[in-house]
């Protein structure tokens, strides 16, 4: 189903502390940098990952998406930017990264406007 729990040191579950929710696209949920991640956060303790990617995503309505207490979302091509801010909206998790800049990140005049605004070198745009 997705999860991962958190173990003690004498390697016994624990209760979570948190679940933090992952939600892309596959390719990119088990990227090997992914993976380093949540290892790492794994290693920490007290975390449970619930990951969801396509085509649960895609298939199942935001109201049976796991409820979790913080969520990252990353958006590649293909993934439901839409959906998960209705899941955002419903189950209010705290985000470690902004979907509204996301849609921001799609819009490359914005992306080459603050660019430029900013002082780093980018090609022009066509």
């Amino acid at each position: 189903d997705g999860r991962r729990r958190a173990r003690s040191r004498m390697g016994e579950p624990e209760e979570p502390l948190l679940r933090l929710g992952v939600c892309a696209m596959a390719k990119k949920a088990r990227s090997k940098p992914m993976r380093a991640i949540l290892e790492r956060i794994e290693e920490h303790g007290g975390i449970e990952i619930v990951v969801w990617t396509e085509p649960f995503v895609y298939d199942a309505p935001v109201e049976e998406w796991p409820v979790v207490d913080c969520m990252v979302c990353f958006h590649s091509n293909g993934f439901p930017l839409e959906k998960a801010e209705a899941y955002v909206s419903l189950r209010s998790p705290l985000l470690i990264n902004s979907l509204k800049e996301q849609w921001w990140l799609l819009d490359r005049r914005k992306v080459s406007m603050t660019l430029e605004r900013v002082g780093v070198p980018a090609p022009r745009m066509l």
